[in-house]
Parts: C-alpha cells; structure tokens; sequence
C-alpha cells in the first residue's frame, strides 16, 4: 500500500475532518489556503443535528456539496454488534 507523503518524504497521516480525493495516493502540497465561512455553515448544520461526513467540490463550479450523517440515525459502526 503506498503511503501519502509531502514534498519532503513526510508521511501524511489521516486526521479527523480532512477529506482527500478518492484513491489519491502519492506526493502533495501544503499552504493553499482559502478564507471562507464554511466553519459557518458546518456549525449550523451540527446545530440541527447533522454531522458533515464529506464533502464534494465541484471543480467548475461554485458548488459543495456537503453529506451529513443524519440526526439520531446510527451509522454502521456505531451500532452495537450483538452475538
């Protein structure tokens, strides 16, 4: 399994609330950085019970599309495994 690594060899190592493209694996960059009030939007949808999971950026357009865990709806790993 290849690892993902900065410029230097470093690895990248998953953190909570960092999304990557799916099936990236290789060198990146870091230090582009985008002033905006997503944290905004995010708030309010934590306000009404949703938990952003992903988001999809429409490269050509304006759009993201945020996917929200719904309010009181288990995922799989949340529920418990019974024997």
């Amino acid at each position: 399994m290849t690892k993902t690594t900065d410029k230097t060899g470093n690895e990248i190592k998953p953190m909570e609330n960092m999304f990557w493209l799916d099936g990236y694996k290789g060198e990146c960059s870091s230090g582009y950085f985008i002033r905006n009030n997503l944290f905004k939007m995010i708030a309010e949808f934590k306000e009404k019970g949703f938990e952003v999971v992903g988001i999809k950026v429409q490269p050509d357009s304006y759009n993201l599309e945020f996917f929200c865990k719904e309010p009181n709806k288990k995922s799989k790993e949340d529920k418990e495994v019974k024997s």
